[in-house]
């Protein structure tokens, strides 16, 4: 049977255990941390102590790191259950000789995220995929694990990220449709926040300003990604956005340039296993830190 523990782990803009009133943000040691959040992003599945002892020290002899384990285990064990649990009789950890997991009784705001970003696709209305959606985008709270540089740790981040920005981008294209402008125009502005590079959710912003009878803003925003693409990439906007300024510049202040609109009726952003290939390298911040060009 699964007990309900009240442990909620979170990843989102730094790793965190809750339970009630209680948070603990920092841990033992690093490797403590490192081990919850592994457990916790994987909790699907077990995880021979092999692996975890692999993956926490590899640089040391594998009865080495199988002690190391222990301890690391037990120090957590120490910091999260009463005192007197035993080694195997734990309401956190499924435990055996050869094999560690989290108990599945444990939330995670990822899993939620996820689980969230699929119900959204397989919702029956609009209202209620951007339900779901408003949902989604409120859980995340920032990259994956910051300050945690694993292989595993890097893929995941940009692919969650990519995620959160497509469901950002749906949720403005939901209300727009909608005619709740106020709305949409609040989650565009949360997209352009989140990755200032990416160029697609400039453009949105810029229609829903249109959409909304305000050329003005249009414009300064369009000069704002002019800027932002400029200082940190050396690069112009594409013939595309120039379409659209050339739009802008000669229009007569009320009519709406004719231009794609932003996509609603798409599905969320598919997590696929692993993210898309980087484009030749930028000078941008992204690419320097080693996570990949994204103002595409």
């Amino acid at each position: 049977m699964i007990v309900d523990t009240g442990w909620r782990i979170e990843l989102f803009g730094g790793l965190k255990a809750r339970q009630g009133d209680r948070v603990i943000a920092r841990f033992s040691s690093q490797k403590t941390g490192g081990l919850l959040a592994y457990l916790a992003y994987h909790q699907k599945r077990a995880h021979t102590r092999e692996e975890l002892a692999e993956y926490l020290w590899p640089e040391v002899a594998p009865e080495v790191g199988r002690h190391n384990l222990r301890q690391t285990l037990l120090s957590l064990r120490r910091q999260m259950e009463p005192a007197g649990a035993t080694e195997t009789a734990s309401a956190l950890f499924m435990v055996t000789r050869s094999d560690v997991r989290l108990s599945p009784a444990i939330a995670t705001d990822v899993a939620e995220f996820e689980s969230g970003l699929k119900a959204a696709e397989a919702a029956a209305s609009s209202a209620e995929a951007a339900g779901w959606l408003s949902r989604v985008v409120d859980l995340y709270q920032g990259e994956l694990l910051p300050g945690h540089f694993d292989e595993w740790v890097l893929i995941e981040r940009g692919r969650l990220a990519d995620a959160c920005l497509g469901a950002l981008r749906q949720l403005a294209g939901l209300y727009r449709d909608t005619g709740e402008l106020d709305r949409a125009l609040q989650y565009a502005h949360r997209a352009v926040g989140m990755d200032p590079l990416r160029e697609a959710s400039h453009l949105d912003l810029i229609r829903l300003y249109l959409a909304a009878g305000r050329p003005a803003e249009a414009q300064r925003q369009y000069q704002e990604l002019e800027r932002v693409l400029c200082q940190e990439l050396d690069a112009k906007p594409s013939a595309e956005a120039a379409a659209l300024a050339a739009q802008l510049s000669g229009s007569d202040g009320g009519q709406s340039p004719s231009m794609p609109p932003i996509p609603s009726g798409a599905s969320p952003p598919a997590l696929a296993s692993t993210p898309p290939a980087a484009p030749a390298p930028c000078r941008c911040r992204s690419c320097r830190s080693g996570r990949g060009c994204r103002s595409r």
